[in-house]
């Protein structure tokens, strides 16, 4: 039994890991969740070319968060590196970011239903 027990704790832990590293496909998939989780995106815009970096697909929704998709970590890293510190915060997860561009905006909110951890 003393060894059953490291073993549950294990598979619950990695459980628990696979849960929070939630990713999405396309920013349309990001924007339904978003919506789902209680944000306001139905009437979203695509995010320009020029507003990214390779590797990068993004929309902008009407209550002021850039939902942005990356194909690649490297992707993620090099639009991280792009925008460099910013004061806007950020919800981050694996391949994915919501970019509050309004102060209004609680990134926390959503952290239970997207995953992802806040930066601000």
């Amino acid at each position: 039994m003393k060894r059953f027990a490291p073993v549950v704790l294990v598979v619950l832990l990695l459980t628990g890991c696979a849960a929070s590293s939630t990713t999405y496909a396309s920013p349309q998939d990001l924007q339904e969740a978003y919506s789902d989780a209680g944000g306001t995106c139905d009437d979203a815009t695509d995010v320009p070319e020029s507003m990214t970096s390779e590797g990068t697909h993004g929309v902008f929704c009407e209550d002021a968060t850039m939902l942005l998709v990356f194909d690649d970590e490297t992707a993620q890293n090099r639009y991280v590196a792009r925008i460099g510190e910013s004061d806007a915060a950020r919800l981050t997860g694996s391949r994915w970011m919501a970019i509050a561009i309004s102060d209004e905006v609680d990134l926390d909110k959503f952290t239970g239903k997207l995953g992802g951890e806040v930066q601000k």
